[in-house]
């Protein structure tokens, strides 16, 4: 089967939706069926491998000039863009068109999956309906509390920006949903579509190296780590782990924190750490290539996350996958991501600080919970979730597809 993977944000995007587009066209191909993923260009170029297909997107004309890209680098430009392409029904993403419609004709593709109903999205649902492709949506985010702190905080625009995506839910063949808190909104909002919950596989990690971070970071040996691998954004709350963390570290000195990402509120974090006197017990990394992630876990004793929202939280699944107690706000994603393993899940900052001592002051709890974690991590088999998918995608060339973009409905293609 070929298979043609389109999204918005890709490498060197770092998030969840790239995370969860790479290990599913590589568990894809794994199962000898041929993947395509179809992204935008990125602003410094990179190697990419011969599957993955960049496209430009041209200036608009009058507005921006001709030689000016909008690249998966350009955050404030790509929020713009979401919602301008959103308010105008996809047409600024029409000069991609012709570019997609290329790709899929030569490369003969039978199933369409898209990632955001947005730019690369709208468009690739177009020409599934035009070409009798199916098309498949992952719904992997909430916009209307992503939004917040982004782009905007306008109440009217948040609501044009997460209808257009229940909408676009509704007009797909197949949605997947990554958990099943995202498939009951789904479901709220009025989705008929077929929805499936699948979360994103990870592997548990092998060959890992702790030691190698530590001594980078001037880490010893006896100092307790805590971590937390985020966008540094408003709706990650990160703020309230550093605010966990000073009460932890007061308590228990010989305690260090890791910050993996990057984002907008870095120089604010970071002056926050300053002034509560943990600029030596905090340490910013940046985003870290993904092949040296799984080290950066290995080097840490318990995980730390505060985001508000979440349709999964893979590093959840990651830090589970790597054998670490996750002390978490008690959020829907979490509980279901955290099922049977003993981690925390907390409402407060009070509440994270202080399971975090309790977890640093009982080393049989922490071996119990997280051996329990590597046994949950198990459930999260990337080959077996990709069989899922694929699956899905067997499922619907059964059907006739085909039906206009603005008339589908559908049950009937699912049905027919």
């Amino acid at each position: 089967m070929n298979v043609a993977i389109l999204s918005n944000t890709y490498w060197p995007f770092t998030g969840g939706v790239p995370v969860s587009v790479d290990t599913l066209a590589n568990e894809l191909m794994a199962l000898g069926h041929r993947v395509i993923i179809i992204t935008f260009t990125d602003a410094e170029g990179r190697n990419d491998p011969d599957y993955v297909h960049r496209i430009s997107f041209v200036g608009l004309p009058g507005l921006i000039s001709q030689g000016l890209k909008i690249s998966c680098r350009n955050q404030w430009l790509w929020n713009l863009f979401w919602l301008m392409d959103t308010l105008l029904v996809g047409r600024f993403a029409v000069s991609a068109r012709k570019q997609i419609e290329d790709i899929i004709e030569k490369e003969s593709i039978d199933i369409i999956h898209v990632n955001q109903p947005f730019g690369l999205g709208t468009q690739a649902l177009r020409l599934a309906r035009e070409n009798g492709i199916p098309c498949v949506y992952t719904f992997h985010t909430q916009y209307e509390h992503y939004l917040k702190g982004i782009l905007v905080e306008n109440p009217l625009i948040s609501f044009i920006i997460s209808h257009h995506s229940y909408r676009f839910a509704d007009r797909s063949d197949h949605v997947v949903a990554p958990s099943e808190a995202i498939k009951e909104l789904l479901m709220k909002h009025g989705v008929t579509s077929p929805i499936n919950v699948i979360p994103t596989g990870v592997r548990l990690p092998t060959n890992t190296n702790g030691q190698v971070v530590r001594k980078l970071l001037g880490i010893s040996d006896r100092t307790r780590v805590l971590i937390t691998v985020s966008r540094l954004s408003a709706a990650k709350n990160v703020d309230k782990i550093i605010q966990a963390f000073s009460l932890i570290h007061n308590e228990s000195p010989n305690t260090h924190l890791i910050v993996v990402g990057d984002g907008r509120q870095r120089r604010s974090l970071e002056k926050k750490v300053s002034s509560l006197g943990l600029s030596e017990a905090v340490t910013f990394t940046g985003s870290i290539p993904r092949d040296e992630l799984w080290d950066y876990y290995s080097a840490s004793d318990i995980f730390l996350f505060a985001s508000r929202y979440e349709s999964q939280g893979i590093v959840l699944t990651e830090a589970m996958a790597s054998g670490l107690p996750v002390i978490s706000f008690d959020i829907r994603a979490a509980r279901e991501t955290l099922k049977d393993t003993g981690s925390y899940l907390v409402k407060t900052v009070d509440e994270m600080a202080d399971s975090a001592l309790e977890l640093l002051r009982n080393k049989d709890l922490m071996s119990e919970i997280s051996s329990r974690s590597i046994q949950r991590a198990r459930e999260y088999d990337p080959q077996i979730l990709a069989q899922s998918v694929l699956n899905i995608y067997e499922s619907l060339t059964k059907y006739p597809v085909g039906i206009p973009y603005f008339q589908h409905t559908p049950l009937q293609s699912w049905e027919a």
